[in-house]
């Protein structure tokens, strides 16, 4: 009986980095180690900004650009209204916004001018006009998270420290994410874990990317060696606490561990760039045998 052997997660994570890609714009091969390298640049960048209002204007666009949503459920509107009563919010009250022109109301556009400049500002707006779940939901985001994150944790700086404190548990109590019956945000785990990446070093996100590098380069058969029951690929927190232990074994940060599996099947493990397959130093691929 024949049989194979995964590599062990330091080594699938050094094959990883050393694999090539052809970068179109620098029209050369680009290892993803290097990618990794931009994307340490960006993160120190957002990092190193002394403006916590900044930041957390970043860290809206992040739940908006990322964000896929939650499916959208009847009746969710009308929890939200019950519990974000004027009495609770008197300058956000949620009776009197009317949605207009890029997806969000005079008033909201008013407050976010006091939180991010004009240029991070057009941005998010337009993020708004393209959320996938519509422009009302979007605006429900900001307003919800910007209440969650004022009132519930006391501004943006103390609740990272929180969530820092938390990683080991997942922080799956933040009061940030939406719950089945009583959601306000209309923000995931995923979607959150992507935002709190910016910022977190012991953050990581279950994208369909990484699942794919999971499958692809059978770190998914770690999951029995770690005695991790995984349900199945829609199991978030199982597929999340396996990455964690393989960021752990691979001695790399869980962000950084994250963003290597995003590069490696975005930018060269595609089917779409499947030509560099010949550059990539993955000894065991499950794809393309």
């Amino acid at each position: 009986m024949s049989t194979f052997q995964v590599s062990s997660p330091i080594d699938l994570m050094r094959q990883i980095l050393e694999s090539k890609v052809y970068d179109t714009k620098q029209k050369k091969n680009i290892t993803i180690q290097q990618y990794m390298e931009d994307d340490i640049k960006d993160l120190q960048s957002i990092r190193a900004n002394p403006s916590q209002d900044e930041k957390f204007a970043f860290f809206l666009c992040e739940l908006l650009r990322r964000g896929q949503g939650t499916i959208f459920e009847q009746g969710r509107e009308e929890n939200f209204r019950k519990q974000f009563k004027p009495s609770k919010i008197p300058d956000l009250d949620v009776r009197r916004i009317e949605l207009r022109g890029k997806g969000t109301s005079e008033k909201m556009i008013r407050i976010l001018k006091e939180k991010c400049e004009l240029k991070k500002l057009n941005f998010l707006l337009d993020l708004v006009a393209k959320y996938r779940w519509g422009s009302g939901i979007a605006a429900f985001v900001i307003i919800g998270t910007q209440y969650v994150i004022t009132h519930e944790y006391g501004g943006f700086e103390k609740y990272l420290k929180i969530a820092n404190t938390k990683h080991e548990e997942d922080f799956q109590k933040d009061k940030l994410l939406s719950k089945k019956d009583d959601g306000i945000t209309y923000v995931g785990p995923k979607v959150r874990d992507l935002a709190l990446c910016s910022f977190l070093n012991n953050y990581l996100a279950v994208d369909r990317l990484v699942k794919t590098a999971l499958l692809r380069t059978g770190m998914l058969i770690h999951m029995y060696k770690y005695g991790i029951k995984v349900e199945s690929m829609d199991d978030y927190w199982g597929i999340h606490a396996l990455c964690i232990r393989l960021a752990k074994n691979a001695r790399m940060k869980p962000c950084m561990f994250d963003k290597a599996l995003w590069n490696f099947v975005k930018k060269f493990c595609n089917p779409t760039y499947n030509k560099g397959c010949g550059n990539c130093s993955v000894y065991l691929c499950l794809s393309h045998p």
